[in-house]
């Protein structure tokens, strides 16, 4: 009892393939792809029908249907088209081989092998393992072994290497024969016995059902109920799956859509999977078990549910009304969740709203443009009187969800993402904006807990939670901070580890000259310590992470047309890496000559000083460079962008792993400004909103792909980048993140006995006990790298130095040593030489003669 709505008349594959190519075409224009558009055809086709247009779409594009639909979508949105797409016995296959390859085998994903091998006809399971073979080279059972532990393993192999009679043949003797066996191993806990294990691999389904029912009128107690009281783990577990997929799959399915939307947030693999395997099968039994386990509709529930996305990624909800009696729900709705209930948009334009229709339509029109940018999503409670909302909307690629009812014409009907079946009375409506208003606070409680203030926080905390919700429209000069310390460890799983790191792409920006500090090429290929220059540093930093972990992390480099000869002579150490460069376009050269340091950032730009316009740029040119596609095909889900010189250890599990967590999809690494730190001393070890005046970018910034594609779309919208990023998240990073080549008084650093470098990569001195390395200032004489190195015979220690301050005609010797604070300060005409040898420790120093004397 599929659910399955296919048109009366049905296009014909190749008209369904040229839609469906056409949707794509938004996307290589940068307006995105019409989501919509795929649902039309693919939601409403069943699995022959989706047979045939895959393979008249590799005709016709010699290409194929599933890499199109794999690059170009993103998220939640391609798992579940994925899924659908995929010829049933594929998708369960790879669906097997997922869970089996994944780090964790719990219940949540080994029940997918037990409903491929319980909750599908015996040719079904068939045809899974000869897809399972011909996609990974080994049978599913093989796989099984390998991944999976005694006595879970045992059952598993058993089931899924089965072939079931399906005729429904029982015989009652057997039956209680049979339930007499199961009791004697939940009475004696041998729960993996050979004999139980046989019987439920191999008897036919209405045979064990039979087997179950003698067993509760046997021994008063259903058989699942007897196996939890044999304990907890993991088996007992799947044996219950097992019994269940077996007596009632509409059960289970129902449970685990369920189980998927309690509580905050939804499992979306698990809601995806229940729901979409079994649309051509049983999905019908599978809502009524539901609404009986809930009392409400399984539409309005997973609609519900997954709305949070929106609201946990802090979208631009507005809620549309035209009809007076709803008023007072939905005032009182909006004042809940604290979303703004704007009227203005009641008789005018979508987007040019009017006090009146007439002067709309007349010659002088009224423009009232009642928000500054596009909303994210459109709710419309009398869909049939806002047909002029739902065009714009569609137009646009707002998503609407919107009350419908049998009455609503097809072409207004189809424009409508997610459609509510119901009429619009005023009880409905009620329910609805309760549903609404549940699931906004549910979500901002989870972020509110992610950013550090729960739900049951204190007054001041829950208050600094609301002041963050405001940053959007009130504070652009604002930014929520979290302290490094705050995030949680990095998993000591290798495995883990790989595959967290595997969704990353690292993302240079070479586009400064070395000419600052009289260096005549690219700042990049600036040689730092014993022949490594900043490329080689980075470069070995990424291959080492690559090596410890088995991971796959690509660097990219975009470059200008001045810095690119020079960055792919300095790679020429570097071949057969996982490394590629691309030339930003001449239009965006003319827009950046070079990323401005942060040193000269002017004050007045606030908003750039984080986010910089600059970044929409980059990844413009990396979207026309044709290398953007690739990596999502590959699966990558975030970028570290470098915007200058950073040689710590820029790649980090401890926040990818934050970001992933907890949904963030754009965040900023900084540093509290020189006055900041005086002021309270140390860094604050909570979260807290700050003004932007209080930190610093060290221009190293994480983005997601979802976030990436998101800012490319726009940007033909007129969008900037400090329009985007208008909601700042930021991470406070230790100075051990953070070590800069602006000046050459970088380079005495990074040169000195503070570093070492071990396998083409820096490791700071254990011996160093301040965090923090020294304060280092030295004055013009020492400006260029060729003065830099005249003025030193060799670089002094510095273990123990706390700031030195360089000015005038100044040169050392070898072997000096210098501790706490030192300042040598020449007078015009003076020329002072600090000798071999000597130790120089809170000393001031103005002339040769002070060089011997006592310390301050």
């Amino acid at each position: 009892m599929g659910s399955l709505l296919v048109p009366e008349v049905v296009p014909s594959p190749t008209q369904d393939a040229e839609t469906l190519r056409k949707s794509f075409k938004g996307y290589f224009l940068g307006l995105g792809t019409d989501e919509k558009a795929i649902v039309s055809v693919l939601g409403h086709r069943n699995a022959s029908q989706r047979k045939k247009i895959k393979e008249e779409y590799q005709l016709l594009y010699n290409k194929s249907l599933i890499d199109d639909l794999h690059s170009e979508l993103s998220g939640d949105f391609r798992r579940a088209v994925l899924l659908w797409a995929y010829d049933p016995p594929e998708r369960d296959a790879r669906l097997a081989n997922e869970v089996l390859n994944s780090w964790i085998h719990d219940i949540t994903r080994l029940q997918v092998i037990v409903e491929i091998a319980c909750a599908s006809t015996p040719d079904h399971l068939v045809a899974v393992r000869q897809a399972y073979c011909a996609l990974f080279g080994c049978s599913l059972e093989e796989d099984i072994i390998a991944h999976v532990s005694l006595p879970v393993q045992k059952v598993l192999v058993s089931l899924v290497s089965s072939y079931r009679y399906d005729k429904e043949l029982v015989d009652n003797s057997t039956a209680n024969l049979e339930a007499s066996k199961f009791r004697e191993a939940t009475r004696t806990k041998q729960l993996d016995c050979d004999e139980l294990v046989l019987i439920l691999s191999t008897r036919n389904i209405h045979q064990l059902k039979a087997t179950f029912q003698c067993y509760k009128q046997n021994y008063g107690f259903s058989i699942d109920q007897d196996i939890s009281n044999c304990g907890e783990g993991l088996l007992e577990s799947i044996l219950k799956v097992v019994i269940l997929c077996i007596d009632s799959p509409e059960k289970h399915f129902a449970e685990a859509v369920k189980v998927s939307t309690d509580g905050l947030g939804t499992d979306e693999d698990s809601l995806s999977r229940a729901i979409i395997t079994r649309a051509e099968i049983d999905v019908i039994k599978v809502k009524e078990e539901y609404v009986k386990m809930k009392n409400t509709a399984l539409e309005y529930a997973v609609a519900d549910d997954t709305s949070g996305e929106l609201v946990r990624h802090r979208a631009r909800f507005i809620f549309v009304n035209t009809n007076t009696l709803f008023d007072e729900i939905i005032d009182q709705m909006t004042k809940t969740i604290g979303c703004r209930n704007d009227t203005s948009w009641r008789l005018g334009g979508f987007l040019t709203n009017s006090s009146s229709p007439r002067k709309f339509r007349g010659r002088n029109k009224k423009l009232n443009l009642t928000a500054v940018q596009p909303p994210d999503c459109v709710v419309i409670f009398d869909t049939e009187r806002k047909s002029s909302v739902i065009q714009e909307a569609a137009k646009l690629q707002i998503p609407i969800v919107g009350l419908v009812d049998s009455s609503m014409p097809w072409d207004i009907y189809k424009k409508i993402t997610y459609p509510v079946p119901a009429n619009d009375s005023v009880q409905f409506v009620y329910l609805f904006c309760n549903l609404i208003t549940k699931t906004f606070l549910y979500e901002q409680r989870r972020l509110n807990a992610a950013l550090g203030a729960s739900a049951t926080a204190n007054p001041e905390i829950r208050e600094e939670a609301e002041q963050f919700d405001k940053i959007k429209t009130t504070g652009k000069d604002k930014i929520y901070v979290l302290p490094y310390e705050r995030l949680e460890p990095a998993s000591e799983d290798l495995t883990e580890t790989k595959q967290l790191l595997d969704k990353l792409v690292v993302l240079k920006f070479n586009g400064n000259l070395g000419s600052d500090m009289g260096f005549s090429g690219p700042k990049s290929a600036l040689e730092v310590r014993h022949g490594f220059t900043c490329l080689d540093l980075v470069v070995n930093h990424i291959e080492s992470i690559n090596s410890k972990y088995g991971c796959n992390i690509p660097l990219l480099m975009m470059n200008t047309p001045n810095t690119h000869d020079g960055i792919l002579k300095a790679l020429e150490k570097h071949p057969n890496k996982n490394i590629h460069t691309f030339i930003q376009s001449q239009h965006q050269q003319e827009n950046i000559e070079d990323m401005p340091e942060l040193r000269t950032i002017d004050k007045s730009s606030l908003q750039d000083k984080l986010y910089s316009s600059n970044v929409l740029e980059v990844f413009l040119s990396l979207n026309s460079s044709g290398k953007l596609e690739p990596l999502i095909s590959q699966g990558k889900e975030y970028f570290l962008l470098l915007q200058s010189e950073n040689l710590a250890e820029i790649v980090d599990p401890k926040i990818l792993s934050h970001l992933i967590k907890n949904s963030i999809e754009h965040c900023v690494e900084v540093m509290p400004t020189a006055s900041e730190t005086e002021e309270t001393g140390l860094p604050p070890q909570e979260g807290r909103i700050q003004s932007k005046e209080n930190v610093k970018s060290i221009n190293t910034m994480w983005m997601s792909m979802n976030c990436v594609e998101r800012l490319i779309q726009r940007s033909g919208l007129g969008f900037t980048s400090s329009k985007f990023f208008d909601r700042a998240f930021a991470i406070d990073s230790p100075w051990s993140r953070y070590l800069p080549v602006e000046r050459t008084s970088d380079l005495l650093i990074l040169q000195s006995d503070l570093y070492t470098s071990a396998e083409g990569t820096l490791v700071r001195n254990a011996a160093r006990a301040n965090p923090k390395d020294p304060s280092i200032e030295l004055g013009p004489e020492f400006g260029t790298v060729d003065d830099f190195r005249s003025r030193f015979k060799s670089i002094p220690s510095i273990i123990e130095l706390d700031s030195l301050k360089v000015t005038g005609d100044v040169w050392f010797g070898t072997g000096i040593t210098l501790k706490g604070k030192v300042s040598i300060a020449a007078k015009p005409g003076m020329k002072i030489v600090i000798p071999d040898g000597v130790e120089l420790k809170n000393r001031l120093i103005t002339s040769q003669t002070d060089i011997g004397a006592s310390s301050l």
